[in-house]
C-alpha cells in the first residue's frame, strides 16, 4: 500500500501540475502494480491489490495538490 501510495502521489502531482486529465489507471505503474514487490512479501496478487489501492489514494491527493493555485 505504502509504495503504491507514494508512486500514485507523485504521478497525481505531476498530472495536476501539467493540467492533464485525472487518470490514475492510465499509468503503467498502476497497471503493472508490482513496483517494489519481493516474493518474501507473499502473494503477488495480494501485493498488486494493495499497491493499486494505495496508488489510487495517493494519486487523488497528489492530483488535488498539483491543481491548487498558489
Amino acid at each position: 500500500f505504502t509504495r503504491g501510495y507514494s508512486d500514485g502521489w507523485e504521478k497525481g502531482l505531476d498530472d495536476g501540475r501539467d493540467r492533464d486529465r485525472y487518470d490514475a489507471a492510465g499509468h503503467r505503474e498502476y497497471r503493472n502494480a508490482d513496483h517494489g514487490y519481493d516474493r518474501g512479501y507473499g502473494s503477488k496478487d495480494a501485493y498488486k491489490n494493495n499497491y493499486r489501492s494505495g496508488f489510487r489514494q495517493g494519486y487523488e491527493e497528489g492530483y488535488r495538490s498539483g491543481t491548487r493555485r498558489r
